[in-house]
């Protein structure tokens, strides 16, 4: 269970990853260097919290599950 929500949530962020990289990549074909920049800054953002969040999903505890009694 623990690797199929790794899983899932790994996926999940790659696919938001990439296209937030692609639309980064297009910011990045207009000259002014503060765009450039603003968009090398946001994609290293994007590549931090996915990678951020996929080691807290694959590491950090599992969600509560009511006890049945």
């Amino acid at each position: 269970a623990k690797v199929k929500r790794v899983s899932i949530t790994t996926a999940a962020l790659a696919a938001v990853w990439a296209v937030m990289l692609l639309w980064g990549s297009d910011m990045e074909n207009l000259d002014p260097p503060s765009i450039m920049a603003s968009g090398n800054t946001f994609v290293l953002l994007v590549v931090g919290l996915t990678f951020g969040i996929a080691f807290a999903a694959a590491f950090g505890p599992p969600p509560d599950k009511e006890v049945a009694r």
